[in-house]
């Protein structure tokens, strides 16, 4: 529970267009944020992660709807009612996650006066747009920069293609720690016996005998994540051999971004493909892998290569923006071309073939994740952020 509010407590605000982004990738920092003198709101549109946090406690929280796509009505409406909430309750200093949040803050917190202002991107939606939507892109993106005092980014390719893309001023870009968004819980993350059981529990559930070689995937079913170049794969291998599987974690985006009629029957009607859905606890499902395969056309910095790696698993995937970050090629998992069917099929049977290289390659992701990416070192990173000048001009 939040101590009484104090004169010398900071008050911040965190938004996102959902609550799902804060609840997934930033609940140590929300948890330890009211533990060293801040006094935290949540601002997002409503939903059952957002009302848990209320229930909880420690931090406030405030609905404020905030459209996903362009909606040029619903998007004012929601910028005059941020200004609105950022004059009436003097925020010391807002940070903003997601594209749309961040324009929509980051604009309504410089009308509003707020002494400082930090976004974060996690990925650039623009690398995968083209003509007249990727030029609106662009311009948001511009927008939300210019509006911000300071400009965090969740990885070192993502930070070149902002700085190449002239997307905002090269002073204002800032990495925390070697990326990530806050990093990964390594205690949820651990491999143990019991979770080695649930594993074996998993394989049993969905026929997958002891010896079969499991691919794995998380994420969201769309077709921007290259589900589609990784079915078509795994078709073709599986067609020779009768000891690989794919197991996939994740919820069906397709309404948003939609796969071919193909693909998901393949996914729905494939005996060796196996769809498990959204799950409570994916460490299990990761301890369930051989290997993962995220064959994403873009990313910012993705995690689950990082969980499966935290568990002993490699990942191979695409040399795209944020992958080429979180998988570091031939030494905790391998890298392949963008939209290359081949290529992706080569390394999948590689993998499947070679026991003692995804061993070699678990163990060194492992260990890379356990240096560089824990959650506590992000925390400690956020809070030195957050502990900065009290006031920025611009």
């Amino acid at each position: 529970m939040p101590t009484e509010t104090t004169a010398d407590r900071t008050r911040i605000c965190l938004l996102a267009t959902v609550p799902s982004t804060l609840s997934a990738f930033y609940r140590p920092l929300l948890e330890a944020l009211p533990e060293n003198d801040f006094e935290v709101t949540l601002v997002t549109s409503a939903g059952p992660e957002l009302d848990a946090w209320e229930r909880d406690g420690c931090v406030k929280v405030h609905r404020i709807e905030m459209a996903r796509s362009i909606s040029p009505f619903a998007d004012l409406v929601a910028l005059i009612r941020l200004v609105r909430y950022f004059r009436a309750h003097d925020f010391d200093l807002i940070h903003t996650h997601t594209p749309k949040a961040g324009l929509l803050g980051m604009l309504a917190g410089r009308f509003a006066g707020v002494p400082r202002r930090i976004h974060t991107m996690h990925g650039l939606p623009l690398e995968a747009a083209r003509g007249l939507k990727r030029r609106v892109l662009t311009w948001t993106e511009r927008l939300t920069c210019r509006s911000a005092h300071r400009v965090c980014v969740v990885s070192p390719s993502l930070r070149r293609q902002v700085t190449d893309l002239k997307l905002c001023d090269p002073d204002k870009v800032t990495m925390l720690g070697a990326g990530t968004a806050c990093g990964i819980d390594l205690a949820r993350f651990k491999r143990t016996d019991a979770i080695d059981e649930q594993a074996r529990s998993i394989r049993r559930e969905h026929g997958i005998d002891e010896g079969a070689v499991v691919v794995g995937y998380v994420g969201w079913l769309v077709a921007d994540k290259g589900v589609t170049e990784l079915v078509d794969a795994f078709a073709t291998l599986a067609g020779a051999r009768d000891d690989l599987h794919l197991l996939m974690i994740g919820a069906d985006g397709t309404a948003r971004d939609p796969l071919p009629t193909r693909t998901l029957d393949a996914v729905r009607q494939h005996p060796r493909i196996h769809h498990a859905g959204l799950v409570d606890e994916p460490a299990v499902y990761y301890a369930a892998m051989d290997f993962c395969v995220l064959p994403s056309r873009r990313e910012g910095f993705p995690y689950a290569p990082l969980e499966a790696a935290a568990l002993g698993v490699p990942t191979i995937a695409t040399a795209v923006t944020g992958c080429v970050d979180a998988v570091a090629d031939e030494r905790t998992g391998l890298l392949v071309g963008p939209e290359d069917p081949g290529a992706l099929r080569d390394a999948i049977r590689r993998l499947a073939d070679a026991p003692e290289d995804r061993s070699r390659l678990g163990d060194a992701a492992r260990s890379r994740v356990c240096e560089h990416f824990s959650s506590q070192r992000m925390v400690d990173e956020h809070i030195a952020l957050y502990r900065g000048p009290k006031k920025v001009s611009g």
